[in-house]
């Protein structure tokens, strides 16, 4: 059932990014697709993970702080760790800073988000290589729902570092309050 009080602020960085939060959100942790607001990279305006990147320091974490009160309201904020990797994405978000009781979650697929639709629809990837020429964005569509679906049942255990570490960033979202 749907959880009709947990509201799930998004940052990212492309319509692949946005499709595989919504879906992940609404069919893993039960949000309901009306209570998912999305704020894309605009297209040519440079490299979207600088913009993902500048608007969590100017927009996010300043945000969050304002509407902390609320407790059904999340903050989740995805950028690719592209060749950098996940760990240096997160250091330079500064993910160390955030209390421990924060409702920001911060996923930095290493290269891409495709790499994690790709190895949850069963097939060998790498993060150390792209593969983003892998799985062209009309695939990626008609991939994403099945990849989504062995969320809670990864097909062969954690072997993506960056994958195992969004398992735990997406414990900060919010649940739904005891009544």
């Amino acid at each position: 059932m749907p959880s009709r009080r947990i509201r799930v602020r998004v940052w990212c960085e492309d319509s692949e990014h946005e499709a595989f939060a919504r879906c992940l959100l609404a069919d893993v942790f039960g949000i309901e697709r009306r209570a998912i607001d999305v704020n894309k990279a605009p297209d040519g305006e440079g490299a979207a993970s600088n913009w993902v990147v500048r608007r969590y320091q100017e927009e996010v974490v300043p945000t969050y702080r304002r509407a902390r009160h609320q407790v059904g309201l999340g903050f989740l904020v995805l950028v690719d760790g592209d060749n950098v990797g996940f760990k240096a994405r997160l250091e330079k978000l500064k993910a160390d800073e955030r209390a421990p009781d924060d409702r920001i979650v911060l996923l930095a697929p290493t290269w891409s988000v495709e790499t994690w639709v790709l190895w949850l629809d069963g097939e060998p990837v790498k993060e150390s290589e792209s593969t983003k020429d892998r799985l062209p964005p009309a695939e990626f569509r008609t991939r994403l729902k099945s990849a989504i679906a062995r969320w809670t049942t990864p097909p062969q255990g954690e072997k993506l570092p960056s994958l195992a570490n969004a398992r735990i960033e997406l414990k900060r979202l919010p649940t739904e309050p005891r009544a």
